[in-house]
């Protein structure tokens, strides 16, 4: 498994990637705040079974304020 900072990187480097292949490129804030996003979904969806999936959701949140420390 990915450190949080590894899958942090991961997500948003795949937003960079596909940028590319819109008309106009994402900023880099933009990336980052796509990253999130997506963070956000899995969390909201994790929580549907909290109680099953507590080490996922303290993943993800440790996913999310790497991503937030990216530069």
């Amino acid at each position: 498994m990915k450190t949080p900072a590894e899958k942090a990187e991961m997500i948003c480097t795949r937003y960079y990637n596909e940028s590319y292949l819109l008309v106009e490129y994402l900023s880099w804030p933009q990336i980052k705040q796509c990253a999130l996003m997506a963070v956000d979904e899995v969390l909201e969806a994790l929580e549907e079974n909290k109680s099953q999936n507590k080490k996922s959701i303290e993943y993800y949140l440790q996913v999310k304020e790497e991503i937030k420390l990216l530069e």
